[in-house]
């Protein structure tokens, strides 16, 4: 069985991902690796972000966590205009 974490977005949304899909974020892979956080004996945090960007956030990680290992041509991750400056700000957040 895959280990999952929960991700909470600023409206208290609750996003659960496998870890796996979790640790393509530097951030979230320090936070629920490191044993002297709350973040790993809880297995959530609560991120500074709307429900729209994280979960964008949390479809880009599930993207790289499905095509991680594929052999043929990968299609791109689209993101709607005009929500670009945002994501920069969450992809910077988040080490994604």
């Amino acid at each position: 069985m895959n280990e999952t974490v929960k991700l909470i977005s600023k409206e208290n949304k609750v996003y659960i991902i496998e870890e796996k899909a979790a640790n393509y974020s530097g951030l979230l892979r320090v936070l629920f690796k490191n044993i002297n956080y709350v973040e790993n004996t809880d297995r959530e945090v609560k991120l500074p972000f709307s429900n729209k960007l994280l979960d964008i956030a949390v479809s880009y990680m599930e993207y790289r966590k499905k095509y991680s290992t594929y052999d043929g041509p990968i299609p791109d991750f689209e993101i709607r205009e005009g929500d670009e400056i945002d994501l920069l700000e969450v992809s910077n957040f988040l080490q994604l």
